[in-house]
């Protein structure tokens, strides 16, 4: 059963952000970005379980999933959660960035 993917107003934010980060440098990267970030949530509908379980000690991070974008892009992390009906993408993140203060 395929899940609808649900994009979080800050994972919108995070998508564009990087996008005008990449595209200064390389405009044609920041397309293959947001290609390859779109492809990969599909993936997740269909497949949501690729992605391993995120270790926190948070309490209300219970649950969530990360996977890595594909290369060229493996820098970069997807964070989602998944229930019966839907995946949500939550945030999409640089993995140099300190993860656990962006998450509060």
């Amino acid at each position: 059963m395929t899940r609808r993917v649900r994009r979080s107003q800050q994972a919108l934010y995070d998508l564009a952000d990087h996008y005008r980060y990449i595209r200064k440098g390389e405009p044609d990267s920041a397309e293959r970005f947001l290609n390859a970030a779109e492809a990969l949530f599909l993936k997740l509908g269909d497949m949501p379980g690729i992605g391993r379980v995120w270790k926190t000690p948070h309490p209300k991070l219970l649950r969530v999933r990360v996977l890595h974008l594909p290369a060229p892009f493996g820098h970069y992390l997807v964070f989602y959660r998944e229930d019966k009906s839907r995946v949500r993408i939550l945030r999409v993140l640089h993995d140099a960035r300190d993860l656990p203060a962006l998450f509060g």
